[in-house]
């Protein structure tokens, strides 16, 4: 479900395939803020022309305005999706058929022990911009493209200040999502998010209201801040969203941990999946989804989703809470809190 506000731009397209920017080490925590590892950066693609301007214009300048005023509604070339009421966490489901392959203190240790090589350990992870040095996928002109971008819209996310900006990048053209972080404060919040290829040129943003009384959405810390912290894409070009808070261990219990699955324009909803199966990226499979939920005060649970109908399907335990998933092909790799896992499918 979509509602297209007047003046609309035409959504960009599938970008074309382009070479896939260089794999790094990436890790999330959960607490109070994701926490992300440092690695070398990688080759730089060539800097977008432009970066998209004021007016009504998509660009940076509306993604850092269109956030910072309550009628986002009022603003042209700005799609607001409408999520339905997710459904509750099912609690206790069957086993996921998969078999644990290895375990190991990280990911080259478990790749290793399956016999597994080149496997790209960076699609769909999560980066805060204001930490880009950090984010070892990110190629030193797209880092620079973005937050210069960001400081000349009138953000600077070197203060480390919210609203802060979540970048994921998914699929075969490495598209990205910028994500602009909303606090939760009284329970509604309007998360803003844009779509841009991977120069970073903005081609679409997308306006994501959630509520504690439209949705039962509730981050259990008014000071909690919300974004997509990640995307994905199937064989199908479905694009999946999650939409989470990195707060944990507050007063009230978290019902958060989203995914929602889109049409390839990220302009219509499919489904939401239930609350608290996601805070990572995800890996899409023979018509299943899995990703990972949990963290400090939180059980740590690997999810299966049904990706028809946004239903789990099946849970395991996980001895910590995974930063992130690895597409190994017939592997799933976890990277986690404390240390990794390989799961081979069956």
């Amino acid at each position: 479900m979509a509602r297209w506000l007047p003046g609309l731009l035409t959504v960009a397209g599938l970008l074309s395939v382009g070479d896939a920017l260089a794999a790094g080490p990436l890790h999330g925590s959960r607490g109070k803020e994701v926490r992300l590892a440092a690695g070398p950066q990688s080759a730089a693609p060539a800097p977008p022309r432009e970066t998209g301007g004021g007016g009504e214009a998509i660009g940076y300048r509306m993604l850092v305005q269109a956030g910072s005023a309550a009628g986002i509604e009022t603003r042209d070339g700005i799609v607001v999706l409408d999520l339905p009421r997710p459904a509750p966490n099912p609690g206790p489901q069957p086993d996921i058929a998969i078999t644990e392959a290895a375990r190991g203190p990280d990911l080259s240790a478990v790749a290793g022990r399956i016999g597994l090589q080149g496997y790209d350990r960076t699609a769909g992870e999560p980066c805060r911009i204001d930490w880009v040095e950090r984010c070892a996928w990110v190629p030193a002109a797209l880092a620079r493209t973005i937050t210069g971008a960001l400081r000349d819209a009138g953000a600077d996310p070197s203060r480390h200040e919210e609203p802060y900006f979540y970048l994921s990048r998914f699929g075969p053209a490495d598209r990205l999502v910028i994500s602009r972080s909303a606090p939760f404060g009284d329970g509604a919040l309007t998360i803003v998010n844009a779509l841009a290829d991977r120069d970073g040129r903005i081609g679409s943003l997308v306006a994501i209201p959630v509520s504690r009384a439209d949705h039962g959405f509730d981050t259990g810390d008014p000071d909690a801040n919300v974004a997509v912290l990640a995307a994905g894409q199937d064989d199908d070009g479905a694009v999946y969203l999650t939409i989470d808070t990195p707060t944990r261990c507050a007063d009230r219990a978290r019902k958060a941990g989203l995914v929602i699955k889109t049409e390839v324009d990220v302009a219509t909803v499919e489904w939401v999946g239930p609350f608290n199966v996601s805070d990572t990226n995800l890996m899409a499979r023979d018509g299943r989804i899995y990703t990972a939920s949990g963290g400090s005060c939180e059980n740590d649970y690997l999810y299966e989703l049904d990706a028809a109908t946004g239903a789990v399907t099946g849970r395991n335990v996980l001895p910590t809470s995974a930063d992130f998933l690895v597409d190994a092909g017939d592997h799933l790799l976890l990277d986690l809190y404390e240390g990794a896992m390989a799961f081979a499918f069956r």
